[in-house]
């Protein structure tokens, strides 16, 4: 009924598109330099007490880390990562460590706003380790990832201006 009364067909548009998905979203935490927003980001264990689809970050080492994240419809997908970039105050870049159930690779970006505050950018791109039907199992269940994304740094923008 969907596509007869919309012409559209999301089914069709996830096997035609193999790529990858990207997500780029910016913020401002006001009130807050870009040493303290990197140092609260940094500390990868603050993510899952602001972040409703991140259950856990175990970190391994320095550079490191377990992750859980509530998947499709609350099924748990674990991965490790590791930071490949890390300069205090200005960025961190992470990927999937290789065999990981997402190819995944990101970075967050602080820089200071004029009039005070920190402007925060961040970028993910990820593909499923289940190909094109991988990607879409979340947009069918109503998990859109830019609809988490938005919601988690709604969290962490709430998170970081308190703390």
């Amino acid at each position: 009924m969907w596509r007869g009364a919309t012409r559209h067909c999301p089914l069709k548009d996830a096997l035609e598109n193999k790529g990858p998905v990207r997500i780029d979203r910016s913020f401002t935490v006001p009130d807050k330099s870009p040493g303290e927003v990197y140092n609260f980001w940094r500390n990868l264990e603050n993510l899952p007490k602001v972040t409703g689809w991140i259950k856990s970050v175990q970190v391994l080492d320095e550079r490191r880390s377990h992750w859980t994240a509530k998947g499709p419809a609350g099924v748990p997908i674990d991965w490790d990562a590791e930071i490949t970039n890390d300069r205090s105050g200005h960025i961190i870049e992470w990927r999937s460590a290789p065999g990981s159930p997402l190819e995944m690779s990101g970075a967050v970006r602080f820089k200071p706003k004029q009039g005070g505050g920190t402007r925060v950018h961040v970028s993910i791109r990820y593909a499923g380790s289940g190909g094109p039907l991988g990607e879409l199992l979340p947009n069918l269940l109503g998990e859109l990832p830019e609809r988490r994304m938005d919601q988690g740094i709604q969290d962490l923008q709430g998170a970081l201006a308190r703390s």
